[in-house]
């Protein structure tokens, strides 16, 4: 048990400085296949920010900027 999670043999078991987190067994095929999109995600993101691009553009936060009708000061 760690932290009130039970932990079954076979399970993988991750910390860092942030925590610690359980991963059944059964699930470590499709919890690995979301971390390397989301890590290819993440290299495409700093690829767009060192040629320029901002985080604004990125995630396109003008247009949610523009529904709510904000305006800059």
């Amino acid at each position: 048990c760690c932290k009130g999670q039970i932990v079954n043999p076979g399970d993988i078991v991750l910390g860092d400085a942030d925590g610690v987190v359980i991963i059944p067994r059964e699930e470590a095929k499709e919890v690995l296949k979301a971390s390397k999109e989301r890590t290819a995600k993440e290299e495409n993101i700093m690829k767009r920010l060192r040629e320029g691009e901002s985080l604004f553009d990125i995630y396109g936060y003008q247009k949610i900027m523009d529904c709510l009708e904000c305006v800059e000061e």
